[in-house]
């Protein structure tokens, strides 16, 4: 069911002239559409999220401005064998350094499918778990991962 945009623009507005409201407050109120399609739904609900797109861009803003995580630092996150890799391939980008990544660190159990066990830290997996929850714990709408 699609709502109508002009209803949810002037919503919108009634909720972005709110001065006693700030944008985090705004966002927490909004009611994302329950996602419905299990294909194809890149454009589901689009209307919401564009009539809504300042407030929620203007709450993230507002939320990492005020909520404190500890940084998401590729030396605690990514082991250090695939870090020394990288930062060779960084500096030296060549066919036979990425030949050397792929025969050391991945495994290819079907062709072209690579399967890197070792990719993360047991600290980097934390940190991703935990920055998930706290943006699960935001209250701000969030979109599908495709949309």
């Amino acid at each position: 069911r699609s709502v109508n945009p002009s209803k949810l623009e002037q919503a919108s507005r009634n909720m972005s002239s709110s001065s006693t409201l700030s944008a985090l407050q705004r966002a927490r109120q909004l009611q994302a559409p329950k996602v419905c399609s299990t294909t194809g739904g890149e454009t589901e609900h689009l209307d919401f999220w564009q009539a809504h797109e300042t407030v929620i861009r203007d709450a993230w803003r507002e939320w990492s401005s005020t909520t404190k995580l500890p940084p998401l630092e590729e030396s605690s996150m990514i082991s250090p064998q695939w870090l020394q890799h990288v930062q060779t391939l960084r500096k030296f980008p060549t066919q036979e350094n990425e030949q050397r990544l792929h025969k050391e660190l991945l495994d290819e159990p079907f062709k072209d499918v690579f399967l890197s066990p070792e990719f993360l830290t047991p600290r980097g997996i934390a940190l991703i778990r935990e920055h998930f929850r706290a943006i699960n714990n935001s209250r701000i709408p969030t979109r599908r991962p495709n949309g």
